[in-house]
């Protein structure tokens, strides 16, 4: 709080009531700065949205796959606030330098795609959709595939690319049934497993549900290979 007063330009040696107008300036400040934030990462993932929608889906559809949940391609801006929000004063405990303009340049899923892969081939169509996407300039920042693990609760290649322009974003890659156990089956568990009342007991209950579903998927052949 002594920074934010610094920045202000004033002391906290005050009475009870300027040291409340004080945090109430400090707490204006803060939501400005969020805003302000927020607004810098919608507007770039707006104004990037249809070249890389065009992109990703043209390249997926090229290998015989195809995208799922284009109506969701672009978080919300409420979304996108509460995100940067949380991000900011989780990392916070561990690191009071951080500033809300570090969360948002560190935010890679404004614009966020699921290409669904066949899963006799899914490496194949993978390593194809990567090369399309590297010949028009895009480029792996990161890559997590979970496939590779057992006794998870969630199964799939997570990549996070940035665009020619430097927009990053996320590309998730999943076979039909593991997008299906991610995102209908699964899901459901994760949803309750997060309400306030579930039990230390009911959560431990739950996870172990969600691992005993993705146990049984069928891993892609050669995923090791990714």
């Amino acid at each position: 709080m002594n920074k934010m007063a610094q920045d202000l330009g004033v002391k906290l040696h005050l009475d009870d009531r300027e040291t409340i107008e004080i945090k109430a300036a400090i707490i204006s400040y803060s939501k400005m700065l969020l805003e302000e934030n927020t607004k810098t990462v919608y507007n770039k993932a707006v104004n990037e949205e249809a070249i890389l929608t065009k992109d990703i889906t043209e390249t997926t559809k090229s290998v015989g796959a195809y995208n799922e949940g284009l109506d969701f391609r672009l978080k919300s801006y409420d979304s996108l606030k509460r995100k940067i929000r949380s991000d900011y004063l989780q990392t916070k405990l561990y690191n009071p330098n951080i500033t809300l303009s570090d969360i948002a340049k560190q935010i890679n899923d404004a614009n966020r795609y699921t290409a669904i892969l066949n899963v006799d081939n899914f490496v194949e169509q993978y390593r194809i959709i990567n090369e399309a996407l590297e010949e028009k300039g895009y480029k792996i920042i990161k890559s997590k595939n979970t496939f590779k693990l057992t006794n998870v609760t969630y199964k799939g290649i997570n990549n996070v690319y940035e665009s020619p322009k430097g927009v990053r974003f996320e590309l998730q890659f999943h076979t039909k049934e593991s997008f299906n156990v991610k995102d209908k089956i699964n899901r459901k568990l994760y949803e309750e497993q997060r309400l306030p009342e579930c039990t230390e007991e009911r959560k431990k209950e739950l996870e172990a549900m969600m691992i005993e579903n993705t146990n049984k998927l069928t891993i892609p052949k050669d995923i090791d290979k990714i």
